[in-house]
């Protein structure tokens, strides 16, 4: 991913705010989106390619907490650095359980640090992507599994055998060794080895990705 496939969406009703953003940002090759309040861009945002949130945090209508909490309602989980002017401890840690990953101090901005943390922000909306549309894959997988192969492979990474799969399912083995190889097919890997870290690793990321 380079600067230029990412954009940074600016949440801010102050325009003289959100076109100096925009110069900052510009000059690493980010691209800008600017909207003058949380309402517009709740009913505008759709995840089309890496980005993040510059956003303040008081608005006349929707506040900037109220935005965040509306995202991740929708399981939107778009990165934001939260910008305020009236900064205080209980409001950054709120806007963090809201699940900014900033939180700026908008009367004392460093340019530099600003700039890190929107690309630190990117990155990690980019890293979740990644993980989203493997996850996608692995669910689409799975889902081409018969209702008899997932008890295979569940018990399979149970670490159960053949032999022992069919007693407690009521089958005979050759069926077992049937089944099995139908799932090894279907999941796309070659050993059980590869089927077990296939399937623990998207149920860590799952996990993750619920926090």
């Amino acid at each position: 991913m380079t600067a230029v496939d990412a954009v940074v969406f600016v949440v801010d009703d102050d325009r003289e705010t959100a076109d100096w953003l925009a110069s900052l940002l510009g000059r690493v090759g980010l691209g800008v989106a600017w909207f003058g309040s949380p309402e517009v861009f709740l009913n505008t945002y759709k995840p089309t390619c890496p980005a993040c949130l510059v956003m303040d945090i008081r608005f006349p209508g929707m506040s900037g907490l109220d935005l965040l909490a509306r995202l991740r309602e929708r399981g939107l989980r778009l990165p934001a650095i939260v910008l305020s002017a009236n900064s205080d401890v209980a409001m950054a840690v709120r806007a963090m359980q809201c699940g900014a990953t900033d939180f700026l101090d908008k009367s004392h901005l460093e340019p530099q640090r600003l700039i890190e943390s929107v690309l630190a922000a990117i990155a990690r909306d980019s890293e979740y992507a990644e993980r989203r549309h493997a996850g996608l894959a692995f669910n689409r997988r799975l889902a081409a599994l018969t209702p008899r192969e997932r008890e295979v492979m569940d018990l399979l990474i149970d670490g159960k055998t053949n032999k022992m799969i069919a007693f407690d399912l009521g089958l005979s083995p050759k069926t077992v060794e049937t089944h099995r190889t139908k799932v090894f097919q279907k999941m796309q890997v070659r050993s059980l080895v590869e089927l077990t870290r296939t399937v623990l690793s998207q149920q860590l990321a799952d996990r993750r990705d619920l926090n």
